[in-house]
């Protein structure tokens, strides 16, 4: 895309990625490992930089990619839990406290939970709603923690106790709202399959589909169904930031009013 990329129409954007599902395979732009290398070799042929930023690709529309495999996620967006001053409550409290060591790099810590409304986390963390504060909580419960972390849990035993986190991460009902109708209001979903041959992957774009109205509801009703995953991802020197998740793409589309499929 040219440098007035944002200003592109909904058919010029769409004709776009038609041109890329006619190609058949193509090689991967990321390492495999790199969970979001099939969007990240869509943008790269597209022209289209990284976003993680509030608004969407283009001045109206917001590209999304996934593989068709169950276990790929889809991101949705990023955005961090209050409280922020004087600094994050992650790069205060979740990374040194709560986390622990990095099983790659030597002498760094690392923080990385993928939580769900509906269940525990082995280190006891899960994401709470509550409807009356009209907030969204990152919860922990020492109770729900995994024999195999005991040591762990020793640690924060005696460095904070093993009460709630405090202060407790949280998203206000009115962020999430923002940010999601702002990033994902009208947008394109492609997916891809995938296959690898001597250790390169490849990905042909099968199918695209056009999304309008981007509906909060549906989104929180997902949350509280576990459909929504909260995304942590820090270490001692980078921070990913935080991403709200999905492995459905169905889940995906019916958040929106109207959808269609354009290939």
């Amino acid at each position: 895309m040219n440098s007035d990329s944002r200003e592109l129409s909904k058919e010029e954007f769409i004709e776009k990625v038609r041109d890329v599902c006619s190609r058949g395979w193509i090689e991967s732009h990321r390492k495999p490992s790199n969970d979001g290398a099939v969007g990240n070799t869509l943008e790269d042929i597209l022209n289209i930089r990284e976003n993680n930023e509030p608004f969407a690709n283009t001045k109206h529309w917001e590209l999304k990619s996934k593989a068709k495999s169950k276990s790929s996620m889809l991101t949705m967006f990023h955005l961090d839990p209050w409280p922020r001053e004087p600094r994050s409550v992650e790069a205060v409290l979740l990374l040194p406290i709560y986390g622990w060591p990095h099983k790659k790099k030597l002498g760094q810590m690392s923080f990385r939970s993928t939580t769900s409304a509906q269940r525990y986390t082995d280190r006891g963390f899960t994401i709470s709603v509550d409807d009356s504060a009209k907030r969204v909580l990152f919860s922990f419960d020492s109770s729900r923690v995994d024999s195999k972390h005991s040591e762990w849990l020793e640690r924060i035993r005696q460095e904070v106790g093993t009460g709630q986190i405090s202060p407790q991460p949280y998203w206000t009902f009115d962020k999430l709202e923002d940010k999601s109708v702002t990033k994902l209001k009208n947008s394109l979903l492609v997916l891809a399959e995938v296959k690898s041959a001597k250790g390169v992957y490849y990905y042909k774009y099968t199918e695209l589909y056009i999304l309008e109205s981007f509906k909060f509801d549906r989104f929180m009703k997902g949350l509280k169904e576990g459909l929504v995953l909260v995304d942590f991802d820090a270490s001692t020197k980078h921070r990913h930031g935080t991403k709200f998740r999905t492995k459905s793409s169905d889940f995906f589309i019916s958040l929106f009013e109207h959808s269609s499929k354009a290939v």
